[in-house]
């Protein structure tokens, strides 16, 4: 199986593969007009059988009537009658097929024509069989189309449009186009959609979709394409990585992810199931040939997004499996601040977040990662119920309170690390770099602490992020002062849950979140946290364990972190607080959160 981005290359290398599709519908066009011809010869034939047979029976019938017998001596009109009868009892020529004309092909293009018919005939199969419709094996493919031209006569439901879609074009339909195939089917009922995907099949480019089978999953289906795909480990990847493996250890459910090449979802490779479920763990080698070996359907299910899905191409097809393809569609929601505050997130990421809500906002359910999201969203859907659209159910489920515990030799092999070669108390910041996360207002604060004469070391843990430079040209400034700043930028899960257990405290104080993770982590490793008010923030912080500032302000930063690297016995209290609160533990989130998204269970 190949690595992520080598399949999306070996989808693309076919670029000029439309030429061989038209073509291959060229050939189906031919071949199924000699079939249509044939089936309405066919007919003919039957109908003329039946007259015939009529014919019989009358001309029984006046035989042994007392009539014919008392009129025996008076044969000519009716000998005229079975004249003329003879006449038009001769049968019609059959229809003859129209002519095909062969046409040369490479052995390469007639063997892919060839899957690709095979292909489509077991994906219609699939289909009819689930509708109990006729005796699909033993069918060719015209006679498969009139029996489903039958059908969509018949269902007028989405669900039956889109599955139809991704069966005849290998890629899952956008709103619009099933919109488009349901237009068909109001003008000009089954025959008009059936021409129409045939039209759409042929304009689909080769790729290893278009020859490969089509799998219904009636099992829940959990999309992870972003937590597949990519090393990145904060806090939604961090959120995946734990809760999806507690979902599969206890439920039968099957992993998904969307093929950017296709437009279709498939199976993960071995290299993109590591990251999902086996988070550093060593990782398998991809063979350099292997292709994905299915596209995966789900049907008459439930499909469950643990991230965010703000590609255009992948949000507009979720969007649809969450409108028309008749599966519940549930996600675990995040926050809303790409539309609550678009200033304090990077790029264009309020353009693809509305991608993301244009499916978030059709589906079922969701699970808010905390009571101030759940709220959050109920604002943002009152804008829909007021123009009488649908919106989902919320449910908060607060992210749980773990933290990972290292045991002597972790703690002994990060030491140095984690604390250099200081002796003075660690004071810890967890998170991206960014300016929501308020480093520089950390950076301030601790400067005047230091010019204070307070004696104590900061550690920042902080992977990739996004307008940095300002944090990085005060960085370099404190550091070029000798204060005792440090920056590590990429962490292991031990060296990470290391510097918890080494910290006096840590720092959070982020101006908005949908949770925090990093303050909940620092409150169960039994770490006393300086935490922002703000939000979810303030729901970690309620039961324990950190001092609520405002983020805005720097005097009441300043003043929370000077009493806990001043006054022992308040930071003492505060550990006390943390490791006395009985937290939820990821097993209990992954249970509720699954109950609810899979299940519809609170």
């Amino acid at each position: 199986m190949l690595p992520s981005g080598a399949i999306t290359a070996a989808s693309t290398e076919s670029g000029g593969g439309v030429a061989t599709s038209r073509r291959w519908g060229a050939a189906q066009e031919r071949a199924f007009r000699a079939e249509l011809a044939l089936i309405a010869s066919q007919r003919e034939m039957q109908r003329f059988e039946s007259q015939q047979q009529a014919s019989q029976r009358t001309l029984r019938a006046i035989r042994n009537s007392p009539w014919w017998l008392a009129t025996a001596p008076v044969r000519v009109p009716l000998s005229r009658l079975r004249h003329r009868s003879a006449q038009r009892a001769t049968p019609p020529a059959p229809a003859s097929a129209p002519a095909i004309t062969p046409v040369r092909e490479s052995p390469v293009v007639s063997d892919y024509c060839a899957r690709r018919t095979e292909s489509l005939q077991a994906r219609i199969r699939q289909i009819l069989a689930e509708y109990r419709d006729g005796e699909p094996d033993e069918n060719s493919l015209a006679q498969q189309f009139v029996l489903l031209a039958q059908l969509i006569d018949r269902d007028d439901s989405s669900q039956l449009l889109w599955v139809l879609h991704t069966a005849f074009t290998s890629s899952l339909p956008t709103i619009a186009e099933v919109d488009l195939l349901a237009a068909r089917r109001e003008i000009g009922r089954g025959p008009a959609v059936i021409s129409s995907l045939r039209r759409s099949s042929t304009e689909q480019p080769e790729t290893w979709a278009a020859t490969a089978p089509m799998e219904l999953i009636s099992e829940p289906v959990i999309e992870v394409t972003n937590t597949a795909s990519h090393k990145f480990h904060t806090g939604i990847e961090r959120v995946a990585r734990t809760t999806v493996p507690l979902w599969l250890e206890h439920h039968r459910a099957r992993l998904a992810v969307f093929d950017s090449a296709t437009k279709t979802l498939r199976p993960p490779g071995p290299v993109e199931s590591n990251r999902v479920l086996r988070w550093g763990e060593a990782t398998p080698v991809a063979s350099a040939v292997a292709q994905p070996d299915r596209i995966l359907v789900p049907w008459r299910t439930t499909v469950v997004l643990p991230e965010l899905a703000g590609m255009p191409e992948r949000a507009a097809r979720l969007a649809a499996v969450a409108a028309c393809s008749g599966n519940d569609f549930s996600a675990i929601l995040f926050d809303l601040i790409p539309y609550s505050l678009p200033d304090s997130v990077a790029g264009d990421l309020p353009r693809r977040f509305g991608n993301y809500m244009s499916a978030i906002r059709r589906s079922a359910r969701l699970s808010a990662i905390s009571q101030s999201v759940a709220d959050d969203f109920s604002g943002f859907s009152a804008a829909f119920t007021n123009q009488g659209i649908t919106t989902p159910q919320i449910h908060a489920d607060l992210l749980p309170f773990e933290a990972g515990k290292p045991n002597k030799q972790s703690l002994e092999a990060n030491r140095d690390e984690v604390l250099g070669d200081s002796l003075l108390p660690l004071v810890l910041s967890v998170s991206s770099i960014e300016p929501r996360k308020n480093h520089l207002r950390t950076l301030r604060a601790a400067e005047r602490l230091w010019r204070e004469g307070l004696e104590f070391q900061l550690l920042f843990i902080a992977g990739r992020g996004w307008k940095r430079e300002a944090f990085d040209s005060e960085f370099a400034g404190l550091a070029a002062r000798g204060r005792p700043v440090r920056l590590i930028s990429s962490a292991s899960e031990e060296l990470l849950w290391s510097a918890y257990h080494l910290a006096a405290f840590s720092v959070f104080i982020s101006t908005a979140e949908g949770f925090g993770l990093p303050a909940a982590e620092s409150i169960a490793a039994g770490t006393p946290v300086v935490l922002s008010r703000n939000g979810s923030m303030g729901e970690i912080g309620a039961g324990g364990g950190a001092i609520m500032v405002d983020p805005h302000d720097v005097d009441d930063i300043t003043s929370a972190m000077r009493c806990l690297l001043t006054d022992d016995a308040r930071l003492q209290t505060l550990a006390d607080q943390a490791r006395a609160r009985v937290l939820p533990t990821w097993s209990d989130y992954a249970d509720k959160t699954w109950r609810w998204l899979a299940d519809g269970d609170r």
